[in-house]
């Protein structure tokens, strides 16, 4: 269903739809009926999370940014889905998929969803590109091991502090 109501939008806006009411929007939809999620839906974190399990956070597997970092780094990443600018010329839809994809999980907007929420904007970016929207994910579930290992991989290489927040 959510898919059905973004496509269209996605497909009339182009790469202008990309914004953060855009990604509050479709937090509310696909975590709308998740009776166990304790936040307000569309919110942003408002605490650390640690990506590893139930292990203290010094064990963990990856560190999100903090809270008060989330809108900035957030806003980064979409206006990267929106630019019109080099990567455009120099990178494929495939490689801005990848890009986008990795830097959306790496910032984890949410305490929960932030998967879910991504790989709805995958199917978005193709049709804001006027190409087929494909729904992903369940193939991504069905190589999920290997999925993990490449996210956490790339995620690595990224320098949260590299730029100072204004």
């Amino acid at each position: 269903m959510a898919l059905e109501r973004f496509v269209p939008s996605a497909l009339i806006a182009g790469r202008q739809i990309f914004q953060v009411d855009l990604i509050q929007n479709l937090h509310r939809s696909v975590l709308g009926h998740d009776a166990s999620y304790r936040d307000t839906l569309g919110d942003f974190r408002q605490e650390v999370v640690w990506i590893g399990g139930n292990v203290p956070i010094a064990y963990s597997v990856y560190n999100p940014p903090p809270p008060a970092e989330v809108p900035y780094f957030l806003e980064e990443t979409l206006d990267y889905m929106r630019e019109d600018g080099k990567q455009m010329m120099t990178q494929s839809l495939i490689t801005r998929m990848a890009l986008a994809h990795a830097h959306f999980e790496a910032v984890h907007l949410f305490r929960d969803g932030n998967g879910r929420v991504d790989r709805f904007l995958l199917p978005l970016m193709m049709a804001a590109e006027k190409h087929v929207p494909l729904y992903l994910s369940p193939y991504i579930e069905l190589h999920k091991q290997a999925y993990y290992a490449t996210l956490k991989q790339e995620q690595k290489k990224l320098n949260w502090r590299s730029r100072r927040m204004p």
